[in-house]
């Protein structure tokens, strides 16, 4: 069992054409960010999320080239400086320059203030690479006391292959800072790949979980109460609220794991069982102090969805079939492992 509490903040800000001439827009997006991480801290959060490129919001051509900085930078020291103020993670979107390069990135902040990572945006749109941006050329992920977690800007959602990679890598948390909504791909990454997703997005504060249940949203919405919040610094909030056990795992149905399910529940263990039946998976929860799902695979033998998953696809390849490289194109492999 691994209790986390995230915030997820929808944030909004006036246009350039709204603010007094003299503003600075990228130090104006930055006072939101800042104040907002502040108010969120009512929550006691692990983790805060903000919306895709947060800190370039309204942005004119010109502005968005001089709004771009290193991470280490300025922007991730201030806000570095309230993450360790309150004990909690901060994802922080930002344009990013490196070199001769910009990227759209999302700095991962740890409590201690410091740059724990950074992830850029894989999947720019052809619009943004247009514009300058270069697509990142990895997919980081990092262990924390919460579980492993990792990172998406908007687009990425759109390749499934990226949350194949993520389960993977056993990512428990997955924050999703956007400007896509993407409510029905967040419910079927989350139960497919097991993962709580935490969405960030200019209207939408979301936290769906492994079920594909969405379990949050821009909190007091729910409850028929105005979820907008004015910021003194001049933009408007929602938040997100969620306490989440991070401990799941996803599981085919075969012969196997469904007579380890039953050995565990005989043996009174604290594991919930979530079925999943019409897609021949299921998911286990571990609600115990002492016995992680990590633990209950090892001890009862399970194999976990993905792992089936390749098992299943490398038979198959074994046997003549067709082999998938992540761009789709298709070839024939021979059983031998040569193409044909």
């Amino acid at each position: 069992m691994r209790q986390t509490r995230v915030v997820p903040v929808s944030l909004e800000v006036p246009k350039t054409e709204e603010l007094p001439p003299e503003a600075d827009r990228f130090e104006y997006n930055l006072d939101n960010v800042c104040e907002a991480v502040d108010r969120a801290a009512r929550w006691n959060p692990d983790f805060v999320v903000f919306p895709e490129a947060m800190l370039r919001r309204w942005c004119t051509a010109d502005q968005k080239e001089e709004c771009a900085q290193p991470i280490p930078g300025p922007a991730t020291d201030r806000v570095g400086e309230l993450a360790a103020a309150h004990d909690t993670y901060v994802w922080l979107p930002m344009p990013e320059c490196d070199g001769e390069r910009r990227y759209n990135a999302l700095a991962l902040l740890g409590p201690d203030g410091s740059v724990v990572g950074t992830y850029r945006k894989l999947r720019p749109t052809v619009g943004e690479i247009e514009g300058g941006t270069s697509p990142g050329t990895s997919l980081p992920t990092w262990e924390t006391p919460f579980g492993r977690v990792a990172g998406l800007v908007c687009f990425d959602l759109k390749y499934p292959e990226l949350g194949v990679e993520l389960a993977r890598q056993g990512v428990d948390l997955l924050f999703f800072s956007t400007h896509l909504q993407g409510r029905a791909l967040m419910a079927h990454w989350a139960r497919e790949h097991g993962l709580h997703v935490v969405k960030a997005h200019q209207s939408t504060a979301e936290v769906v979980r492994p079920t594909g249940e969405t379990v949050a949203r821009n909190a007091g919405e729910w409850a028929g109460q105005e979820p907008l919040e004015s910021l003194d610094a001049g933009g408007e909030a929602r938040y997100a609220f969620a306490e989440l056990n991070a401990d799941w795992g996803v599981f085919g149905r075969t012969p196997a794991n469904r007579q380890a399910v039953e050995a565990l529940q005989a043996d009174g263990r604290a594991v919930v069982y979530h079925d999943f039946s019409d897609d021949e998976t299921f998911a286990l929860e571990s609600r115990e102090r002492d016995a992680t799902v990590a633990d209950v695979v090892d001890e009862y033998g399970l194999e976990r969805y993905r792992d089936w998953l390749d098992r299943t696809g490398r038979a198959a390849v074994d046997a003549g079939g067709t082999s998938l490289d992540l761009t789709g194109r298709s070839r024939r492999v021979a059983p031998d492992g040569d193409g044909d």
